[in-house]
């Protein structure tokens, strides 16, 4: 299902690549999770009108949105939901914050490569660059490394996909981050969290990509009401099915 539609994409001169969670891509294209699909802003419309064109169907969170991110989701006859997870432009940052927006599409195409399956996927060298990016980042304050631990298990795996390569010289990086290497925690078999001072120095040299102040405060609210009224949901359900 995933590989059909990302063909017709690649067909029709659209371009795309998957950027990350890669080691979990067989398990995407078998849809039981989602694709991490970065699409181009200046092909948004035309991939848009394929995918409406196949019944995909566009869906957000009603209360975790991000920009320049959207979901596309197909039912299979046997019950299986696929699932795109859709970038039109490289937005990352802490976990459920993504406050980082950066202008490095161009960097996404010009290192991709198709894999075994047909689909476009970073390169080995350009993966592990941004998994770096993506793990400073994640590592800059008390919640979101609270989150990033429970995770790095699946983290460290998706690093191992990369043969843990940390060398960049023959990489055009876009933003240095050789000096960052030393306390980031990847230097081992098993990755740990960053140095807390040289996560916040990284966050900091790169403010420039950092979207506006405001609304990630008022996104923040938002997630912790979510999870709030998740929480308070399950609880009231509980309390319903026992005293059935």
């Amino acid at each position: 299902m995933i590989v059909e539609i990302l063909q017709e994409i690649n067909a029709s001169g659209i371009d795309y690549v998957s950027w990350k969670n890669n080691h979990l891509l067989e398990s995407s294209l078998a849809g039981k999770r989602d694709v991490d699909l970065y699409v181009p802003a200046n092909h948004r419309w035309q991939f848009n009108v394929i995918l409406k064109q196949n019944f995909w169907i566009e869906l957000d969170n009603k209360f975790i949105r991000y920009p320049w991110i959207t979901h596309y989701y197909k039912l299979h006859s046997d019950g299986t939901v696929f699932h795109l997870h859709v970038y039109y432009k490289v937005v990352t940052g802490e976990s459920r914050l993504k406050e980082y927006e950066f202008p490095w599409g161009k960097f996404f195409i010009d290192n991709r490569e198709m894999n075994e399956n047909r689909v476009w996927i970073l390169n080995k060298e350009a993966q592990s660059y941004i998994y770096v990016v993506r793990h400073l980042l994640k590592g800059a304050s008390y919640q979101s490394r609270k989150v990033y631990k429970r995770e790095l298990a699946s983290y460290d795996d998706e690093f191992a996909l990369v043969d843990r390569n940390l060398s960049f010289e023959n990489l055009n990086q876009p933003f240095d981050i050789t000096k960052y290497i030393p306390k980031s925690g990847l230097l081992n078999n098993t990755i740990r969290l960053p140095s807390i001072f040289t996560a916040l120095k990284f966050k900091c040299n790169l403010y420039l990509y950092r979207r506006k102040f405001i609304p990630l405060i008022w996104q923040r609210f938002l997630y912790l009401f979510y999870r709030v009224i998740k929480y308070l949901t399950a609880c009231l359900r509980s309390l319903a099915f026992r005293s059935v």
